[in-house]
């Protein structure tokens, strides 16, 4: 398998956290609890050393599309490899955490994981299979079980604490431990380049753009595949989960970005508990009030978001909303941006109801919304296809067809003026899966 290709290498982002972020803060804050022992004072090596067990390399064979079997792969044309990532064991019943995107968001022929062993060529030891529990594409967020070999069935794994990734500070330092570049496991170091970097999650579901997390920034070297792998503190408690990076090429330009553990608790939860994230949505696209808007609609600049787009089916429909519509409150909270709304609508559940006051054609209306999941608000309503015309009736070879007249020729249009195509440029850089 070629390093240019994008499958995924594992990687473990580790992050040193002040002093003041006392061990004691985290122990009423943990999701599972593990047999890890109390590693806070103890040195890198020592941390490290504790963690190893914990992570695991990661092989996904993904399911072949139709397009791929009528083709003939994996009979004419040889079956694409498996994706190779990482992620880090979370109970020690053996459930472990990792990004979505290392086990295709869920679309996977079978799982393999691979645990840590020092003896062993490039640390690659024992294999298990793995079950997948559940997958959120939004945070790129999967939950697997690995399944215990039958000889030991009731082997307890080594897995890791969740920590408080709120404690995290610009110009802490950051330790990147994992296998990049489908390599034996390595530690590399940088920093907490920032600890609330803002991107759009429609990097995971194509032409839907959010903006619900913010992402810690290292410039620790993540490198192509370094995907699914563990951020942990001082402490050896989990902040994050490696995710992607920002690049101009493809490569580490020292942009790697994680999602907060804080918030990975939440969909974890939900992912052991009902196998995908449940959450409220409108199927709508927002924009922000500019100086120019503001002027032209007497508002303040800021004030309000407006809908650009709507996706059509039955469930938006249902909320009254319509495009050109300006959202100025949902309740009582004024609207000041689209992450903010973003984020109210997302905070909810399918089901709750919300009063929404909006600016439609000058003036003010107010709707009372019943939100629909956000699932059912993003699906396209298929395009009706048309029925196709009835049969006609044949002529018998002893009957003379008659033959119409053919209707005078209509006048051939006017050529249609040029047109001038603008081809925006490439982009400075792009988001890609670790």
């Amino acid at each position: 398998m070629s390093y240019t290709s994008r499958h995924l290498a594992s990687l473990t982002l580790a992050f040193a956290v002040t002093a003041s972020a006392a061990l004691a803060d985290n122990k009423e804050d943990r999701a599972f609890k593990c047999d890890t022992p109390d590693l806070s004072g103890l040195s890198l090596p020592d941390v490290v050393e504790n963690l190893l067990p914990a992570n695991v390399v990661i092989q996904a064979k993904p399911n072949l599309t139709e397009l791929q079997i009528l083709s003939g792969v994996g009979t004419v044309f040889p079956t694409p490899p498996p994706s190779w990532g990482s992620g880090f064991i979370i109970d020690p019943n053996g459930l472990m955490v990792t990004a979505a995107h290392v086990v295709n968001n869920g679309d996977v022929e079978s799982v393999t994981v691979t645990t840590y062993d020092p003896h062993a060529a490039n640390n690659l030891g024992e294999k298990f299979t793995a079950t997948l529990v559940g997958v959120d594409t939004v945070s790129d967020t999967a939950v697997l079980k690995i399944n215990p070999n039958p000889e030991n069935v009731s082997r307890r794994f080594n897995c890791v604490n969740f920590g408080d990734s709120s404690k995290l500070r610009m110009g802490e330092t950051a330790y990147a431990l994992g296998a990049p570049l489908e390599q034996g496991f390595s530690l590399s170091v940088g920093l907490v380049s920032n600890s609330d970097r803002i991107i759009p999650t429609k990097l995971f579901e194509d032409g839907y753009e959010e903006f619900l997390f913010d992402y810690i920034q290292t410039d620790a070297a993540v490198n192509l595949g370094n995907s699914g792998g563990l951020g942990f503190d001082n402490y050896g408690l989990a902040m994050g989960i490696v995710q992607m990076i920002i690049s101009s090429d493809g490569g580490n330009v020292g942009l790697g970005l994680l999602l907060p553990i804080d918030d990975a608790k939440e969909v974890i939860h939900e992912l052991i508990q009902d196998g995908r994230v449940i959450r409220a949505g409108l199927g709508v696209q927002v924009s922000g009030i500019d100086s120019n808007m503001a002027n032209t609609l007497k508002l303040q600049e800021g004030e309000g978001v407006v809908i650009r787009s709507i996706v059509e089916n039955e469930a938006t429909a249902k909320t009254g909303l319509q495009v050109d519509d300006v959202v100025l409150n949902i309740g009582d909270t004024p609207i000041k941006s689209r992450i903010q709304f973003a984020r109210l609508i997302a905070d909810h559940e399918p089901g709750d109801e919300i009063r929404v006051q909006i600016l439609r054609k000058g003036l003010m209306e107010t709707l009372d919304i019943t939100l629909p999941d956000r699932e059912d608000a993003l699906k396209e309503t298929p395009e009706a296809v048309p029925a196709p015309p009835p049969p006609t009736a044949s002529a018998t070879p002893e009957a003379e067809v008659p033959t119409a007249e053919a209707p005078p020729e209509a006048e051939a249009p006017p050529p249609a003026a040029p047109q001038i195509l603008v081809t925006p440029a490439p982009p400075a850089y792009y988001f890609e899966p670790g």
